[in-house]
Order: structure tokens, then C-alpha cells, then sequence
């Protein structure tokens, strides 16, 4: 599948010249997604505990999460 090189049918998107106010609206909303959703999972990710690490002698102390 990857050797036949999936491309996207460009010629039938539009970025909606003709759309009306709340069109605009919506498109913009959609648009600043990506970037609230980036800032959750980062401050997500701040917030989740890290499992505790435990040495192990008979695998030369090394430290394993659990």
C-alpha cells in the first residue's frame, strides 16, 4: 500500500470561499482545535504519576518500573 504513495485529492478541496458567517465561524473553531488539544494532553501528561521504580537484585539492581 505504501509503495503505490497514498495522496490526497487535492483538486476537491476548497477552503469554502461562499460560506457564511457562522460557516466562518465553525471553520475557524475547527481550525484552533488542534491546539487546545495539544495544550490538554501536555498538562495530562504533567499530571500523570510516574510508576514507582523498584530495584531488583537478581537483575543486578537494576531499577523496573511496576
Amino acid at each position: 500500500m505504501m509503495r503505490k504513495k497514498i495522496t490526497m485529492p487535492a483538486h476537491l478541496m476548497c477552503d469554502g470561499p461562499g460560506l457564511s458567517g457562522e460557516g466562518n465561524k465553525a471553520q475557524d473553531f475547527v481550525c484552533t482545535l488542534a491546539s487546545k488539544i495539544r495544550q490538554l494532553d501536555e498538562r495530562a501528561r504533567g499530571r500523570a504519576k510516574k510508576a514507582p521504580a523498584m530495584p531488583f537484585s537478581w537483575i543486578y539492581n537494576r531499577e523496573v518500573q511496576l
